[in-house]
C-alpha cells in the first residue's frame, strides 16, 4: 500500500531535533537562534516521487540516513527572493541538493549591507545547466561538488570525506581534460575550476597530498600566463586573474619564493588605484623581498662574505615599510577603523573559547576594507621579520639586535599589527553573546558570522600572528583556538593544521642564521627543522606539516 504520510518538510536539524520548523528563508529561526547551520529543505514533490517510486525502501525521513545515490539533482538558493532559483534539472536526490546548498550558502557571497563586494558568485551560473554533478563533463561543476562534498564532510557527515576525494579525483581528471584542449585550456572556467580546487586543499587540510594548495595556486598562476595571449579579458576573466594574483601572493609568502614575471605584471589586472589593489601591490612586494631575504641567508656563508647583500636587503624593506605607514597615514576616514568597545581582562572567564579577546575590539564600514587591512598587517608582520633578521646578522656578534633602532621600531609595529588583526576577529566570526553592545555589526551582520567564508578570510592573518615572536602568550593561545574553532565549527580543516604550529618567527631563523656560521648551512638546516618540530606530538608530524614548516623557514 502506497504510503499516504505527509512529509515533514522542515530543515535538517528541526526534524533530527523533532521540533516545528518556520521554514523561513534563508534559513530557519530556530537555527539562527541557537546557532546552529540550517541544512536548508528538502523538496516535497522529489520527496514524494521517491516514496511512491518504492514503498517498500527505507523511508527518508532524514537526509543523513540516505544512500548516497548521487545522480542527476536539483538546487535552490537560500537567498531571500519571491521564488526559489532552480539551478539544476530533473531533480531526484535530495542529497546532491543538499550538499551544494550548503556550500553556496556559506561560501557565495552576494553584496549586502556591511559587505559590499560579492565572493565566488561566479560558480552560480556553471550549475545552471547542470542536471547531475556526480557525472558533469564541467571541470569547474565538478570541482564544485567536490569541495562542496568535502564540505559538508567536515560539518555534517564524516562519511561523505571518502566521496569527496573520490569526486576531486575525477575533477582532476575532468580539469586536465579540459588543460590538454587548445580551446578549452584558456577558458574564464578552467581557471575557475583550478582555483575552486585549491579551496579543497583548504577544507581538507592539504589532505590529499602535503603540497596540494600550493600545487593549485602554482598552476592558476601558470595559467594565467599562459592566457596572456587573450588579449581582451571579460569581466569574469578579470575577476579570476585578481583571484589567482590573491592565491600566488599568500603562497610566495607561505612557501618564501619570489612573484613570478613581477609585480607590475600582476597589478594589471582590476582596480589600481583602491585600498584592496594597493594593499595587493605592497603585499607583492613584501612577497619578493622575503623571497630576496631567503635566498641571501640561505647562500651566506658568514658576515663578511655578503655584508653589502644584506644592507641594501635591509635598505629594500625599511623604504617598504615607511611606504605602508605614509599609506596608512593618507587614508580617508572611510578605510580608516574604529574601536567601538574595550573588553577588560576580567570579563573574560575562559580565553579560549571567547569570542573576544581582551582589549580593544573594532569596526570597519566594510568586510572588504577589513580583509585589506588584515591582508596588509599580515604582509607587514613577515617585512618587520624580515628587518630584523637583517639588522640581526649585520650587528651580530658585536650588539643585541633589539636595541638596534631599526630593530626597536620593526618589534613595535609587529605588536601593533598583531593588536589590530586580534581586534578584528570578532567582526568575521561574531561576538557571541555580546552582539548587541558593538555597533551596528552584532545585529546587521548577524547572518554573516554564521558563514564560513567569514572564517576564510580570516585564517591567514590570524595564522600569522601565532608564528610570530612579538605575539603574547595569551594572544597566542587565544589565536590558535580560534583557529581550531574555524576547523571544528566552519568546516575549514587547514586551520586546524594552523594551530598545531609551535614555531616562532624571526627567531627561529635568526637562530639559524648564526648556527650556520658555526657548523654550515645544511646542518643549521636540520637542526632548525628539528626545533620547529620538537613541539609536535607523533600525530601531529605529518607530511603536510613538515611541508608546511620547510616552506615557512625557506629550507630548499
Amino acid at each position: 500500500m502506497v504510503t499516504t504520510t505527509k512529509p515533514l518538510v522542515g530543515c535538517g536539524t528541526c526534524r533530527e531535533r523533532h521540533i516545528k520548523c518556520d521554514k523561513e528563508l534563508p534559513r530557519c529561526h530556530q537555527c539562527v537562534k541557537t546557532r546552529r547551520q540550517c541544512p536548508g529543505y528538502r523538496d516535497v514533490k522529489v520527496y514524494s516521487a521517491l516514496t511512491k517510486r518504492d514503498v517498500r525502501g527505507p523511508k527518508m525521513d532524514s537526509w543523513k540516513y540516505q544512500k548516497l545515490d548521487l545522480d542527476p539533482s536539483y538546487c535552490q538558493s537560500f537567498r531571500p527572493q519571491k521564488k526559489p532559483m532552480l539551478f539544476y534539472n530533473n531533480p531526484t536526490t535530495p542529497l546532491e541538493s543538499q550538499v551544494v546548498c550548503f556550500f553556496i550558502d556559506n561560501f557565495v557571497l552576494k553584496p549586502t549591507a556591511g559587505s559590499s563586494r560579492s565572493f565566488m558568485e561566479f560558480i552560480l551560473p556553471a550549475l545552471l545547466n547542470e542536471t547531475s554533478l556526480s557525472s558533469t563533463t564541467s571541470p569547474l561543476a565538478a570541482a564544485v561538488f567536490a569541495v562542496a562534498l568535502a564540505f559538508f564532510g567536515n560539518c555534517k557527515s564524516k562519511s561523505l570525506r571518502s566521496t569527496a576525494s573520490t569526486h576531486y579525483v575525477l575533477a582532476i581528471h575532468q580539469l586536465n581534460k579540459a588543460l590538454q584542449d587548445p580551446d578549452r585550456a584558456f577558458e574564464d572556467e578552467t581557471l575557475a575550476a583550478i582555483l575552486i580546487m585549491a579551496l579543497f586543499e583548504v577544507l581538507t587540510g592539504s589532505a590529499a597530498q602535503p603540497n596540494g594548495w600550493s600545487s593549485h595556486a602554482n598552476g592558476a598562476t601558470a595559467l594565467v600566463q599562459m592566457r596572456e595571449q587573450k588579449k581582451s579579458l571579460s569581466p569574469f576573466g578579470r575577476i579570476l586573474h585578481v583571484m589567482a594574483r590573491g592565491q600566488m601572493t599568500v603562497n610566495c609568502l607561505m612557501t618564501s619564493t619570489s612573484p613570478q614575471i613581477g609585480v607590475d605584471w600582476w597589478m594589471q589586472f582590476g582596480s589600481k588605484d583602491d585600498l584592496p589593489a594597493l594593499v595587493a601591490r605592497f603585499s607583492l612586494e613584501v612577497a619578493q623581498v622575503h623571497a630576496d631575504a631567503t635566498q641571501i641567508f640561505g647562500a651566506a656563508k658568514g658576515v663578511r662574505y655578503h655584508r653589502r647583500d644584506v644592507k641594501q636587503l635591509l635598505d629594500a624593506a625599511q623604504a617598504l615599510e615607511l611606504e605602508f605607514t605614509k599609506w596608512e597615514d593618507s587614508l580617508t576616514a572611510i578605510w580608516r577603523f574604529n574601536t567601538v568597545a574595550w573588553i577588560d581582562r576580567c570579563e573574560v572567564e575562559d580565553l579560549e573559547t571567547s569570542n573576544v579577546f581582551p582589549g580593544k575590539v573594532d569596526e570597519y564600514v566594510d568586510i572588504s576594507i577589513a580583509m585589506a587591512w588584515n591582508s596588509m598587517r599580515a604582509s607587514r608582520i613577515i617585512l618587520c621579520g624580515d628587518i630584523i633578521r637583517c639588522s640581526a646578522w649585520l650587528h651580530a656578534p658585536a650588539l643585541d639586535y633589539q636595541v638596534a633602532p631599526e630593530c626597536s621600531a620593526a618589534i613595535r609595529h609587529s605588536k601593533e599589527m598583531i593588536e589590530d588583526i586580534i581586534a578584528s576577529v570578532p567582526l568575521f566570526l561574531g561576538y557571541g553573546s555580546r552582539s548587541g553592545s558593538f555597533g551596528n555589526w552584532g545585529s546587521s551582520l548577524q547572518s554573516l558570522h554564521q558563514k564560513s567564508a567569514m572564517g576564510l578570510f580570516i585564517t591567514w592573518p590570524l595564522f600569522i600572528t601565532t608564528v610570530s615572536d612579538f605575539c603574547t602568550d595569551e594572544q597566542k593561545l587565544w589565536s590558535r583556538k580560534r583557529l581550531h574553532y574555524l576547523a571544528t565549527e566552519k568546516g575549514i580543516h587547514q586551520a586546524s593544521l594552523y594551530s598545531t604550529l609551535d614555531i616562532r618567527l624571526p627567531s627561529l631563523l635568526i637562530h639559524r642564521d648564526r648556527k650556520a656560521e658555526a657548523v654550515g648551512r645544511d646542518l643549521a638546516n636540520s637542526q632548525c627543522l628539528e626545533t620547529a618540530m620538537e613541539g609536535l606530538d607523533a600525530k601531529q608530524q605529518s607530511k603536510t606539516v613538515h611541508v608546511v614548516i620547510r616552506d615557512l623557514l625557506g629550507l630548499r
